[in-house]
């Protein structure tokens, strides 16, 4: 059985722009369906959205992950005349915000296994899967 990391990694790859981005849901889609051995019409954006939530709540500490989801929800914070702050809500996010939001949070993370000490390594970009980021 794979881990999550083997699973996962053109996803971290993709969020570290080791890729060409185009359409970033259909990128995705690309990414894991060839992950999942099907073809990509049947990955849907909700799919993509429910791993992408999943790797970032595993990966983020609490108030990372709390701030993550007050901007996923559409709110900003906002700093109230006696100091506290108040979190106001601005319009609901379209689906392409919260995926950056996601792919965003995922790109900063450094990837670690059991022993916080060791940093996994990534690997190489499979152009089979999705074009490579064009080297300047």
């Amino acid at each position: 059985m794979k881990d999550e990391f083997t699973d996962y990694r053109h996803i971290w790859l993709y969020s570290k722009s080791h890729y060409k981005k185009g359409d970033t849901m259909k990128d995705l889609r690309t990414i894991l369906a060839h992950r999942n051995g099907v073809e990509q019409e049947n990955v849907n954006n909700k799919f993509v959205i429910n791993v992408l939530s999943k790797l970032v709540c595993k990966h983020l500490s609490q108030t990372h992950m709390e701030q993550t989801m007050v901007e996923l929800m559409g709110f900003g914070m906002h700093n109230h005349p006696v100091g506290s702050c108040l979190y106001t809500p601005y319009k609901p996010l379209m689906l392409d915000e919260q995926t950056r939001i996601l792919l965003n949070k995922l790109a900063f993370v450094t990837i670690k296994n059991e022993n916080p000490e060791l940093t996994l390594n990534l690997g190489k970009p499979d152009s089979t899967i999705l074009p490579l980021k064009d080297e300047d």
